[in-house]
């Protein structure tokens, strides 16, 4: 055995050592195909990313009325018809009731952004009639809230349709944008129409509007007189169908009751009933009918420990393997298992398990329609891979455009929230050195030595390969490759300038070029988990540095330990990113992160003593190449610390975005603008931009935060002692004043009080901060509701620029702030409860609460009312009086969805289960008794799917499509191993902590061993000795569960748990009245005395509060300073002689 293990670790680090080294071939004269420019799709827009395509789709469009623009929720939210589509899209009240408005209002946005747009058109039967909310079980189609849909009129196509007809026509949908905008062909067209969305669920998503199951028949009757009537009216546009939500679908479309009935031998599964049905139709008329056959993909590819990959938030090691990795099951044939049932090779998911024949997906979805409708194209018009703010999912992403671009994919629209690795994946394609740099739009041959861990795309532009492009990838988790490129082609390259993203940021970054290319090839070593953009071209490329930095600018008199922004740019000739080295004058140097050739660059320093400072910068390319020093800039530090304060945040340009409005009783004239712009700040790389222009009609202008829609804007000034903003101002016409106001919104938005002397031009081109006492000015009742605005006042006509940021209300120090209760409901009594976080239901100002409704079995949650409403959950409040809120809840009703239960066994022949009712379809709520029966030679297992554990007989209530799968295993198995862990119950351990595990057995090979704290996988090992690493101090102190879970060759798990004691507490620090005083500057030291606070019995109260006035809670009598980041905090505290002192705690780690 240990021979063995020897030769296996040998050809393991051979493996290692091979892998390491890659070659890709690339061929700019073989295999070259066009890139269709519409796989860089979207269905919701993302920051930063030009997408060529967007699609208008999703469930909420199968019932969208284009009439009204309202549209019905389904089984997503309640089955609520209302107004979200045109709220969604940002579409004023006062016009969304115009017939089709949203449908314009997006397309509009496309043509702004230079897109295309596929609309989706209704199919389903009905579409939402009223905006009035939930449609209850007896209102089901057809009733009063729905609207019939038709497809063709059979007369008159108005452009102002008929709303009291009870019918709402496709036709005349159609009809109305191409009146609007053009035919398909014309440069402002709709480029195509979507025939409804993933039909297979309506019953599920949708069923108020189609409850029964749909056809096989209907699907096809439905889907060919639409896309009839599209083609009448425009035959360019392209015709898109039929939108299956997923394997199933494309498989027996969601077991549909007459799939048996109406497919041949010749089918292999719905797609080629579909396709041949098309163009039996589109024959009989001479004609095509489906230009584009869409999907949606969302793989089912899992880690080892059973997380999807499409997860967002999972990231871990395992998950983040599994997702790189899952690309491959679109196109490469050896990444699929080659017994069915049991998967020896590929992703883990239960589609290659049980249905590897129909892998790899994209040739066969390719083979379909060669055969049964030659000539159509293909879209994914919904995918998702997950991790959109991590590496993981940029690479997966990356990866999946470009199968997409190699393997003909006509149209892919991505479906899911913006994620900065998301942004990452998509420019590295379409904008990769941030001035519109662009993949080439012809695919050539290009191979890799190693598909597993460096996927490659490669392409040029038109027909030249003057310029070759080259997408390389390293999905291996933990080793940078050397790939070597060989290339053959017309031009002999000479350089190449290379960008790329990586784990350390999901910004892309300019790279070391490649100047060494000698006979077409050369070697680039591409790090772990990273993406890179090689362009190669036939000149030798030449660097030039940055241009000398602008002067710093920055405030020019501050205190000890405030942390001050201080900002500079530069230009770099060949568009390079440029990094900048700020030199602070006390004996410290920092680089910034990378900035854009041009943009503005920034860093943030604090000095410890007084003094006067020089500050200059340089600036340095990503080819090292450094540029002059910058003109000097000076600022002097008092002796003083800064005694910062508790405050509430009106804007301060981080926590706060876009809460203001015009109006409120001041002039808005039009012309005058407010809004969120990055270009000028303070702090948090964010202000607001007041830009006026008023004539003698106004005489001024001016807006106000937040307005009395606002509520968490306006405030109670009890308990406030003053307001303080920093404003800047750009442009003032000679004799004109900056005005400042508090208006009282509490009734009648009728009374503003001034709160300050006016400013004038002595703010012009430089940041100062303005503060002002409340107790000096008369005219305010503070136990009234205020918001604040501010205009320009003084002269008849003009215009001006004003920014202003970091406005906040102080609290007064020199008393205990005010504490407000926060009151709970729940309605219906005993349908639910609602959990606070921090608890208690007393606070002190200024603290936000999360309050998370839970729902008692045969209730769901349906949003809250009173000083809260909306239905996000968990959601927050902000204790600023007191308050009431009230958790409504709704009873669920299952018992008219009916829901299918599919079993699989594994292995096939060793064994069966028996369902009790029979049948394997059942009503919403039934219970269903699932018996595994072992066949002779076998014994059962346990149970996968969703069913867990390993009684031979369990019960699964049917409250959605359930898949169980029953694992069987031989009799006549060896005995289990017998496993040993480096650890006893009860023990106390801390720090780092090496785990190993022994494992006694002869006869059994073991694939892997899993290490889990708190039921989390930690680390997994495939070699023995099994060996681990914890890291104690990642954990609180306090019992935790240890977990060891050993896997065998057949299959089966040996777990064993351990309870330990983490206990890395140290003694704390005693902080007695006579310590007390302006400032304590607390340095934990190494052995740990300082890191907690704890009080002598002098003082009675002690708060510590950070800059924003957040309370700092307290455990256990004590506060922990490991937990606070370094930095300035508040504190007060109260002795028992009744004395308040107040200053500041300083952190220095």
């Amino acid at each position: 055995m240990k021979k063995l293990l020897q030769i296996w670790f040998l050809l393991l680090f051979l493996s290692c050592y091979v892998y390491s080294q890659v070659t890709v071939t690339i061929n700019t004269l073989q295999e070259r195909k066009p890139i269709s420019p519409y796989i860089y799709g979207v269905n919701q827009d993302l920051s930063n990313v030009n997408a060529t395509i967007r699609r208008m789709g999703g469930n909420r469009m199968t019932g969208y009325n284009w009439e009204n623009n309202y549209s019905n929720a389904g089984s997503d939210w309640y089955h609520s018809s209302d107004d979200y589509i045109p709220w969604y899209l940002g579409i004023p009240e006062s016009q969304r009731r115009i017939p089709g408005i949203a449908l314009m209002w997006f397309h509009n946005q496309s043509l702004q952004q230079g897109a295309k747009s596929i609309i989706t058109l209704q199919m389903a039967g009905y579409v939402a009639k009223d905006g009035n909310g939930t449609v209850s079980e007896a209102e089901t189609a057809p009733s009063a809230r729905w609207c019939e849909v038709k497809f063709k009129k059979n007369g008159p196509l108005n452009l102002s349709p008929d709303l009291n007809d009870n019918y709402v026509y496709m036709d005349e949908c159609v009809n109305l944008l191409i009146n609007t905008y053009g035919l398909s062909t014309s440069t402002s067209g709709i480029f195509g129409y979507i025939l409804d969305n993933e039909p297979g669920l309506w019953p599920y998503t949708h069923p108020r509007i189609h409850p029964s199951i749909p056809t096989c028949v209907e699907l096809i009757q439905k889907s060919t007189t639409l896309a009839t009537v599209i083609k009448d009216l425009d035959p360019n546009a392209l015709v898109i169908g039929y939108e299956p939500y997923g394997f199933m679908s494309f498989l027996k479309f969601q077991d549909a009751p007459d799939w048996e009935q109406v497919k041949s031998s010749q089918h292999r599964w719905f797609i080629d009933y579909y396709l041949q049905k098309f163009k039996e139709e589109s024959d009989r008329q001479g004609r095509r009918l489906l230009d584009v056959l869409s999907i949606h993909w969302y793989p089912e590819a899992q880690s080892s420990s059973g997380i999807r990959i499409t997860s967002e938030s999972d990231v871990d090691r395992d998950i983040s393997i599994a997702r790189v990795q899952a690309p491959r099951t679109l196109w490469d044939p050896n990444y699929k298992t080659s017994v069915k049932g049991q998967i020896t090779n590929g992703e883990n998911s239960w589609i290659n398990q049980w249905f590897p024949e129909y892998l790899p997906l994209l040739p066969n979805i390719q083979q379909s329609i060669d055969t049964f409708y030659p000539g159509t194209k293909l879209a994914v018009t919904e995918f998702n891979y997950g991790g959109k703010d991590h590496i993981s999912g940029g690479i997966a992403l990356a990866d999946v455009l470009g199968i997409f671009g190699k393997y003909g994919v006509y149209i892919a629209t991505r479906w899911g929230d913006d994620g900065s690795y998301v942004a990452a994946a998509y420019n590295i394609y379409l904008n990769y050195n941030g001035v519109g740099g662009k993949f080439g739009d012809t695919s050539v041959k290009a191979e890799t030595s190693n598909v597993a861990d460096v996927p490659v795309y490669a392409s040029i532009e038109g027909n030249n390969d003057n310029k070759l492009h080259i997408i390389v990838i390293n999905r291996n988790y933990d080793n940078n490759i050397n790939v070597t490129f060989q290339i053959t082609a017309q031009t002999n390259y000479q350089s190449a300038e290379v960008w790329g993203f990586d784990s350390t940021s999901a910004q892309i970054i300019k790279r070391s070029p490649v100047s060494n290319i000698s006979n077409n090839t050369f070697t680039y070593t591409i790090p772990k988990f990273s993406v890179y953009h090689f362009v190669l071209s036939g000149t030798q490329a030449t660097n030039n540095p940055p241009t000398k930095p602008q002067k710093p600018q920055g405030p020019t008199y501050g205190y000890r330990y405030s942390t001050y922004t201080f900002t500079t740019s530069a230009t770099d000739p060949d568009g390079d990113m440029i990094q900048y080295v700020f030199d602070w004058g006390d004996g410290n140097i920092s680089t910034s992160t990378l900035f854009y050739s041009g943009a503005t660059g920034y860093a943030q320093h604090f000095y410890i003593l007084p003094g006067t400072y020089t500050i200059k910068v340089k600036a340095v390319d990503t080819k090292f190449a450094e540029s002059d020093w910058s003109e000097p800039f000076t600022i002097y530090i008092s002796s003083e610390i800064m005694i910062y304060k508790p405050k509430y945040v009106v804007y301060d340009g981080e926590t706060s975005t876009t809460n203001f409005s015009s109006g409120g009783g001041w002039a808005a004239p039009s012309g005058s603008t407010i809004k969120e712009v990055t270009t000028e700040y303070y702090s948090y790389n964010h202000s607001i931009e007041l830009s006026l222009t008023w004539d003698n009609w106004w005489g001024g202008a001016g807006y106000n935060w937040a307005g009395w829609w606002k509520q968490d804007k306006i405030l109670n000034l009890e308990g406030f002692e003053s307001i303080e903003f920093w404003i800047k101002i750009v442009s003032l016409p000679t004799n004109a004043k900056i005005q400042f106001q508090l208006k009282d919104s509490t009734n009648t938005l009728s009374n503003a009080v001034d709160i300050m002397p006016y400013l004038g031009d002595n703010y012009i081109g430089v940041w100062k901060k303005v503060e002002i006492s409340l107790d000096e000015f008369s005219g305010i009742d503070f136990s009234k509701v205020w918001e604040v605005q501010i205009g320009v006042t003084g002269v008849q006509t003009g215009s001006a620029v004003i920014y202003i940021d970091d406005i906040a209300f102080v609290y007064k120090t020199s008393q205990q702030l005010p504490n407000y209760r926060l009151t709970v409901n729940v309605s219906p009594s005993g349908a639910g409860s609602v959990v606070l976080e921090p608890s208690g239901g007393v606070y002190v100002a200024g603290t936000t609460v999360t309050l998370t409704a839970q729902a008692n079995i045969g209730y769901v949650f349906n949003g809250w009312s009173g000083d809260l409403s909306g239905s996000q959950n968990p959601a927050t409040i902000l204790m600023n009086s007191n308050k009431t809120v009230t958790a409504n809840f709704v009873q669920q009703s299952t018992t008219t969805q009916t829901y299918t239960l599919t079993v699989y066994v594994f292995p096939q022949a060793a064994g069966s289960v028996t369902l009790s009712p029979a049948g394997g379809r059942y009503q919403g709520g039934t219970q269903v008794r699932v018996v595994a029966v072992a066949n002779e030679g076998y014994v059962f297992d346990h149970w996968e799917g969703d069913l867990v554990g390993n009684e031979t007989e369990k019960t699964v209530i049917m409250d959605s499509n359930k898949t169980v799968i029953a694992v069987f295993v031989s009799s006549s198995l060896p005995q289990l191993p017998q496993i040993d862990v480096s650890l006893t119950n009860n023990e106390i351990i801390s720090g780092i902590v090496n785990i190993t595990v022994s494992i006694t057995t002869s006869v059994v090979n073991i694939e892997k061993v899993l290490l889990y704290i708190d039921n989390v996988c930690i680390s997994t090992d495939t070699l023995s000795p099994y060996s681990f690493e914890l890291n104690t101090t990642k954990y609180s102190d306090g019992q935790h569960t240890v977990r060891v879970e050993v896997y065998d060759e057949y299959g089966r798990v040996i777990v064993k748990e351990i309870i330990v004691e983490i206990n890395n507490t140290v003694p704390p620090y005693l902080l007695k009245p006579t310590e007390l005083k302006n400032t304590i500057v607390l340095s934990p030291n190494g052995d740990g005395i300082n890191d907690e606070i704890v009080f002598s019995t002098d003082i009675e109260e002690f708060k510590i509060y950070n800059l924003k006035g957040k309370l700092i809670e307290r455990v256990e009598g004590k506060f922990d300073i490991k937990s606070l980041k370094k930095g300035v905090y508040i504190y007060i505290a109260k002795l028992k002689n009744g004395e308040v002192i107040k200053g500041n705690i300083i952190i220095e780690k």
